[in-house]
Formats: C-alpha cells, sequence, structure tokens
C-alpha cells in the first residue's frame, strides 16, 4: 500500500518543516520537521499494514510514533485514510535554507492606467473579477481553484503567449481592478489573471508560494516560466505548494 495526501490537500517544504494548504478548510498548517519527516517517509515508501501497524516494504528505519502520527494526519484529513497502489506524485521537494522575503509589496502598476485600453476588454475583465470575488467570498479558496482547474481543461491545445500579450492583458485588468467597488489584493488579481489568459487558449498557472518565518503567503501567475508583473525572484525565496492548471513539470520553474 501506499500513502497519498487527501483531496483538497497540498504540500511543500520550507527550511525542514511542511506547510499543508488545506483547500476544503482554507487554512494553513505548520508541520514541524519531526513530523514533516514521517510524512515524507510515508509518502514516499510502499508498506503494508499489519494488526494496525505500518511495516515498510523495504528497510526503512521508523520512529517508534510512526503509526500514531500517521493515525493523526489520517484523522485531520491530512492522510487519504484509504490505501493505494501506486506511489504519491509529485513528492514535496526539500529545498536549501531561505531566510525568505520580509515583505511582499504586491501593488497594481497604475502607471498601467495611461495607456489606452478598449473599454469592451475592460468590461469583461469587470465581470472575470466579479466572478473570482464572488468565488473567493462566497463559496472558498476551494472553489476558485477548481475554477482555474475546470478552466485548463476545456481547450485541446494551450499554447505559450508571448510576454507583450500576457503583459497587456495584465493592464487590462489593472484598468478593470481600478474601477471595481473593492480593494483587489494578490490573489484575486492572480486568479482573475489566470483565468482570462486561460479563456484566451494561454498556457499560465496560478501559483501560490509560502514561507514560515515568519509565515507569510502570497499569489503571483507564471507563464513560459516567467512571473507576470511581480517580483521575479518569488519563486526562488518562497516555496511553491500550489501551481494550477498545468502540472509544475510542464512549466520552467516552481515545484508542487
Amino acid at each position: 500500500m501506499h500513502f497519498h495526501v487527501a483531496h483538497g490537500i497540498y504540500l511543500t517544504y520550507y527550511n525542514d518543516e511542511i506547510v499543508v494548504l488545506d483547500l476544503i478548510k482554507d487554512r494553513y498548517l505548520i508541520l514541524q520537521k519531526e513530523v514533516a519527516d514521517i510524512l515524507h517517509t510515508a509518502l514516499s515508501h510502499q508498506f503494508s499494514s499489519e494488526s494496525n501497524q505500518f511495516i515498510p516494504a523495504q528497510k526503512v528505519d521508523l520512529p517508534e510514533d510512526f503509526d500514531e502520527t500517521i493515525s493523526t494526519l489520517q484523522e485531520m484529513n491530512i492522510l487519504d485514510k484509504k490505501s493505494f497502489k501506486t506511489a504519491y506524485h509529485p513528492l514535496p521537494i526539500k529545498k536549501t535554507f531561505s531566510a525568505g522575503m520580509d515583505n511582499i509589496d504586491w501593488r497594481m502598476a497604475y502607471g498601467d492606467l495611461k495607456k489606452q485600453v478598449p473599454k469592451k476588454l475592460i468590461f469583461k475583465a469587470l465581470r472575470k473579477r466579479a466572478h473570482v470575488e464572488w468565488l473567493v467570498k462566497r463559496r472558498g479558496f476551494y472553489h476558485l481553484v477548481n475554477a482555474v482547474k475546470k478552466a485548463g481543461k476545456k481547450k485541446k491545445l494551450y499554447h505559450e503567449p508571448t510576454q507583450e500579450e500576457i503583459s497587456y492583458l495584465a493592464t487590462v485588468l489593472n484598468h478593470a481592478c481600478f474601477y471595481f467597488p473593492y480593494k483587489t489584493k494578490c490573489l484575486e488579481w492572480a486568479a482573475t489573471l489566470t483565468l482570462l489568459a486561460l479563456e484566451k487558449g494561454w498556457k499560465c498557472n496560478l501559483v501560490v508560494g509560502i514561507q514560515n518565518t515568519p509565515f507569510m503567503a502570497h499569489a503571483w501567475v507564471e507563464a513560459s516560466g516567467v512571473v507576470v508583473a511581480d517580483t521575479q525572484d518569488l519563486p526562488n525565496n518562497l516555496s511553491t505548494i500550489l501551481i494550477e492548471p498545468f502540472p509544475a513539470d510542464s512549466t520552467e520553474k516552481g515545484q508542487p
């Protein structure tokens, strides 16, 4: 048997601790090193189950509290309670120690407002921004991510946009956000841009990165392996916990 993470759960490593994004309950959890190591071992090896004990198929040194910890993670719905025949993929990747970022001062590029943009495009972006607002406020992060995943399956073929194309779309969105009645934060902006781009058949991803010292989460968009309208070193300083709708191995940057 193999262990898998539960539905709606995303994992990433940050400084020897695993950070859990629980979309169902719309929360982050930080698993300290001892628990993180057990979870990584559980996902990395095959086990058999006898008398309520988990026995590794290969020789692995397990701590005494391995079974208890796994049961607790299952009760917390971080690990699925079912057994699987195939190994979980992709595993959270251990990164080298990072001091993180002191602050992420994300703001819309208000200089874009000086550029001429057709009103038709602004209205379209406004409608999409309103839809994202409704999803986040009324239905939660889980349904927002599902909307992005579904949008990534609507077309049979997606292509990489040019930097000029995706930058222009970001400019259109900034115009729309200027007229939108509610404040636009990084998640709403990134999700809206991703959905607008996917409708055009452009291959891009909504990305969420985190750090735990101090805790911070930030969302951005990546297209052709490049961060769109944001700090370019985000993937190096933050640990990517979510990247949708395209798998991480289909992009030039990012990790699961």
